[in-house]
């Protein structure tokens, strides 16, 4: 299935920016970061093959690859009062920073308290 995905992201000439996936009660699950200005085509294409696809406001961190880095983010958070209800990011060597995707009960409430 990840090679039916991506290759319909391809084909339709649209980037990847960010995936992730899982498998769970028989069924695939994928959370997709895409190029922006593609996202009616993302849709349109991946409906097209039979999937279900929607679309989801989530936030996007980029911190510096170092410890503590995420541990800061994540008592912001906390102290916050806001429900994660899923994160994943990547990492790299120390010559890059990491991209964390994060959807929460409060987005925008989470911009706020990250931007501090």
């Amino acid at each position: 299935m990840l090679a039916e995905i991506v290759d319909t992201f391809r084909d339709n000439n649209i980037n990847i920016k960010d995936i992730a996936a899982y498998g769970k009660n028989n069924e695939a699950k994928f959370m997709v970061i895409a190029d922006r200005e593609k996202e009616e085509l993302v849709l349109k294409a991946l409906k097209g093959k039979g999937y279900v696809a929607t679309e989801k406001e989530v936030v996007l961190l980029k911190i510096i690859n170092e410890v503590g880095a995420l541990s800061e983010a994540a008592d912001k958070i906390k102290s916050s009062g806001v429900d994660l209800e899923y994160i994943y990011g990547t990492t790299c060597d120390c010559s890059c920073d990491c991209q964390l995707v994060i959807s929460s009960n409060d987005n925008k409430k989470v911009v706020e308290i990250l931007s501090k």
